[in-house]
């Protein structure tokens, strides 16, 4: 049986009988990826057009999900099943064209990304003006993909000011306002 799984229904019944729960639950974290998946529903308006994941890795939903509507593809470090394009975000003007992009998807990808500022900088000149960035980070959850890093937690100031160059930026956050497990960004070039 999962830990996870455990300690939600230890917490669940002392909450229920006693009013008291041995720590902090947030359910919100068990059902992430269909938050984000609702994140891109609500905004797959905008995912047409020339559109680029990046760090897609393994998860191929949104690629299966919107290349009806778009020429969508992905890029990654490294070669996955249905990986497009091989290469370094840090460096995506040596695979991408300046202003060549209808939209870009960066999930869960830039707390990998040694210097992320360069990573929205190299985002940023690959958008076409009026272009959409959908972005999420973690903030309150455990070290993953230590293998190729996991480097950064953002806060809604954080995220602030790595978004300085876009413009109708939106914050949201999933979890507690004061205690978000992740945040989801949107903005336009």
């Amino acid at each position: 049986m999962d830990a996870k799984f455990v300690k939600a229904r230890i917490n669940w019944i002392l909450q229920s009988t006693i009013k008291y729960q041995l720590a902090r639950f947030d359910p919100t974290e068990y059902t992430f990826r269909d938050d984000l998946q609702a994140f891109l529903e609500r905004h797959a308006n905008l995912i047409t057009g020339e559109v680029l994941e990046i760090g897609s890795g393994m998860w191929m939903w949104p690629k299966q999900r919107f290349s009806s509507q778009s020429h969508f593809r992905t890029l990654d470090r490294e070669m996955y099943d249905g990986t497009d394009i091989v290469g370094d975000v840090l460096q995506l003007d040596e695979v991408v064209p300046t202003e060549s992009l209808d939209a870009v998807l960066c999930l869960e990808t830039l707390e990998h990304v040694t210097d992320p500022r360069r990573a929205l900088e190299q985002i940023h000149a690959a958008l076409k003006p009026g272009a959409t960035l959908l972005a999420s980070a973690p903030f309150r959850y455990e070290l993953h993909g230590e293998n190729y890093g996991d480097f950064w937690r953002f806060t809604r100031q954080g995220w602030g000011l790595l978004l300085t160059d876009f413009r109708d930026v939106r914050i949201e956050w999933l979890g507690d306002e004061l205690d978000p497990h992740h945040y989801l960004v949107s903005g336009r070039k």
